[in-house]
């Protein structure tokens, strides 16, 4: 790697620095945050709905989870990693107004993310079928609670998207593939 890209990968570092002490929203895969914003906009959709295609969505999970054992929504302190007891617990409105908010912001955020946007499909679709992975071999295994292994592994690779993020504002990458995906395996 050369020094100038060593010298652009630790610019992106600074910012991510900066980022991790405020709250963060960024685009993960477009069309999860449509199916999102669709199915939040039917109002005759089922809890069972909601929770299918919000778990599908890896920030939206997060904040729902965050949010859900949040003190306003969890006094006792009993934190769960279910969003179907997320969903319960902060109840169907706030999980409409959460999503659908972070589901426009990154829709108005991915814009950029045009040119890396086969990287961020294929990123979410290893999140799914690892995350399905996890989810049988917790049930057959049995260490692991099922629901937990799942939103491990859709969540795993949630730097994947925030990287992409990060890197499609700096022109240095918009048109260097090579080097936006050494970025992601090397950091």
């Amino acid at each position: 790697m050369t020094n100038a890209k060593q010298s652009l990968h630790f610019r992106i570092l600074e910012d991510i620095a900066r980022d991790l002490s405020g709250e963060l929203n960024f685009p993960t895969y477009l069309d999860a945050s449509f199916a999102v914003r669709n199915a939040l906009n039917d109002p005759r959709v089922s809890i069972d709905k909601v929770v299918q295609v919000i778990s599908v969505e890896p920030l939206i999970t997060a904040k729902l989870l965050k949010l859900a054992n949040s003190t306003a929504y969890n006094p006792g302190g009993k934190q769960i990693t279910d969003i179907g007891q997320a969903i319960q617990r902060v109840g169907f409105e706030t999980v409409r107004t959460t999503a659908v908010s972070v589901a426009m912001e990154q829709m108005l955020r991915s814009k950029h993310l045009a040119a890396f946007a086969d990287i961020a499909r294929r990123t979410w679709e290893h999140s799914l079928e690892v995350a399905a992975i996890a989810r049988v071999l917790a049930r057959r295994i049995g260490r692991a609670n099922p629901e937990d292994a799942l939103l491990a592994g859709m969540v795993h690779e949630i730097g994947t998207f925030y990287l992409l993020y990060r890197s499609a504002a700096y022109p240095e990458y918009q048109n260097d593939r090579e080097g936006v995906l050494s970025l992601i395996t090397g950091w």
